[in-house]
């Protein structure tokens, strides 16, 4: 049977401390690299998985660590993912980005937990619900 490219999925696909994640390309506005000449600063007294704020076009974008990656990230050196969902963006702290196209009927999907994940290069990817994300992080 032939794939076409309506039974694909595209994701940006993360690493970050052994942990492999995927964000919807539609939600992705853009990759950066931390340290190039971006002007940041770490958010203080913040919580552990909110760590930077980036000005990015006269706008205030915060930047995370994936919640329950246990591991500080520095800016410097790592990609930031910029999401955008219902009008409000974030960048995450990624060590590793690369695009990821998925047959949809590979997707994985948790009835229980409404989790949804795919095997990707032979290791599994874990899709980060933006909604709750965004939920969770309080934005």
């Amino acid at each position: 049977m032939n794939n076409s490219m309506d039974d694909q999925s595209t994701y940006i696909a993360l690493k970050e401390s052994n942990y492999l994640f995927a964000v919807p390309m539609d939600a992705v506005r853009s990759i950066l690299m931390g340290g190039q000449n971006l002007p940041y600063t770490m958010i203080p007294n913040a919580p552990d998985n909110k760590k930077y704020v980036l000005e990015l076009n006269k706008q205030l974008i915060t930047v995370i660590q994936i919640p329950g990656v246990c591991r500080d990230i520095p800016i410097e050196g790592s990609f930031i993912v910029l999401l955008e969902h219902s009008g409000r963006n974030i960048g995450i702290l990624a060590s590793e980005t690369h695009l990821a196209s998925v047959s949809t009927d590979k997707i994985l999907y948790d009835k229980i937990s409404g989790q949804k994940s795919f095997m990707y290069n032979g290791a599994i990817h874990i899709v980060l619900d933006i909604c709750q994300l965004y939920k969770e992080l309080d934005l």
